[in-house]
C-alpha cells in the first residue's frame, strides 16, 4: 500500500522504494543519514555484497540524472562511504557506482569488483562513444 500511495502522490508507477522509505517493509540498512539511506540489495541478480544509495526524501525526480546539481549532490556525497563499505565487506579489489537512469526514485547501484582471491564480478555496460573534450559535452 505505501509504495502505491508514494508512487501516486510523485504521478508514476509504483515505486520499489516506497514502503523502505516509510519504515512498512523490511529492509538491511548499511547506514542512514538525513540525506541517504543505504542499504543491502537483495534483488536476486544483484552480486554479492552490493548496496544501493538513495535519497532518504521524495525529490520528486525520477533519477539522478533529472536532479539538480544541489539536490543530487546531498545524497551522492554518501557513496565514497558506502562503497568502501561494501569493499571491505567483500574484500573485493574496487566497486562500480551506477546510477540508474530509471525508474521512480533516483538511485545508485554500488557493485563490488573483483575479489582478491581472484573472483571476478561481470557487469554488463552499454558501449559510450566518448569523442570530443568536456567542454564540448556539457554545450
Amino acid at each position: 500500500e505505501a509504495r502505491r500511495r508514494f508512487a501516486a502522490e510523485a504521478g508514476e508507477a509504483e515505486c520499489p522504494f516506497a514502503a523502505i522509505l516509510e519504515r512498512s517493509a523490511p529492509c538491511h540498512r548499511i547506514f542512514e543519514t538525513k540525506e541517504a539511506l543505504v542499504l543491502l540489495n537483495t534483488h536476486p541478480q544483484a552480486p554479492r555484497g552490493a548496496a544501493v544509495v538513495l535519497p532518504t526524501r521524495r525529490v520528486g525526480y525520477a533519477t539522478l540524472f533529472d536532479m539538480p546539481d544541489e539536490e543530487a549532490a546531498l545524497f551522492v556525497e554518501h557513496l565514497p562511504r558506502a562503497a568502501r563499505l561494501v569493499q571491505e565487506a567483500i574484500g573485493s579489489q574496487g566497486v562500480c557506482c551506477l546510477p540508474q537512469a530509471s525508474g521512480a526514485h533516483p538511485h545508485v547501484h554500488v557493485l563490488p569488483g573483483g575479489a582478491e582471491e581472484g573472483e571476478k564480478t561481470t557487469l554488463a555496460a552499454p558501449e559510450v562513444a566518448f569523442d570530443g573534450a568536456g567542454e564540448a559535452w556539457e554545450a
